[in-house]
Order: C-alpha cells, then structure tokens, then sequence
C-alpha cells in the first residue's frame, strides 16, 4: 500500500485483503452475534449488527472516513445520565471539543 488512507482509491486494496485474511481463521474477529458489548462503526456511529468485523475493519482503515463526533454521540446517549465516562486508546485527543460543549451530551 502506497499513499493515503480512508479513500475511495483504496478498494481494490480491500478486496484483496479481505481474499487474503477470510479464509485465515486467527486473522478474522468473532462474529456479530458473540460480541458482549455494543461496538459502534466508526464511519456512521451506528452498533454494527452484523457482517464481517474484520471486512469492516479494513473497510474503516482503508476507505471509509471515520465520524468521530457522530460516534462518541450516539456512544454516550446511550450511556445513563449519571454515568458518563469514556475511554479511549492511542495517541491523541478523539474527543471533539464540540462534544465537551453539548448540553446533550
């Protein structure tokens, strides 16, 4: 791979890893059905419900830009009021300051 990430030019990249990683069975993730939390795709925010966490994955790498802020949304509306704590790992600050802000939230 050469160039940028989460663009559209990289699809055929995709495809070819998805060839390459579906048929290894300690490169895929658990299926929809065995995940014991709720997790949110990074693209729309929405709980991923089905299809292959790992095609999403690279998906959400390669071609899909990610909404960080519609995601923490969706993320902590569904959190009790009272209990609102987030965790995040790597580097940087994944939280939009516009989240900080809202009243909603």
């Amino acid at each position: 791979m050469h160039g940028r990430f989460r663009t559209a030019g990289n699809s055929n990249a995709v495809d070819k890893l998805s060839q390459l990683v579906s048929p290894c069975e300690g490169l895929n993730f658990p299926k929809t059905e065995k995940l014991r939390v709720p997790v949110r795709n990074t693209a729309d925010g929405e709980v991923i419900s089905g299809g292959s966490l790992a095609q999403l994955a690279l998906e959400n790498t390669l071609v899909n830009v990610a909404d960080w802020y519609t995601m923490v949304r969706f993320s902590v509306r569904q959190l009790r009021q009272s209990n609102r704590t987030i965790a995040f790992a790597g580097f940087g600050n994944f939280i939009p300051s516009s989240s900080v802000q809202d009243p909603g939230l």
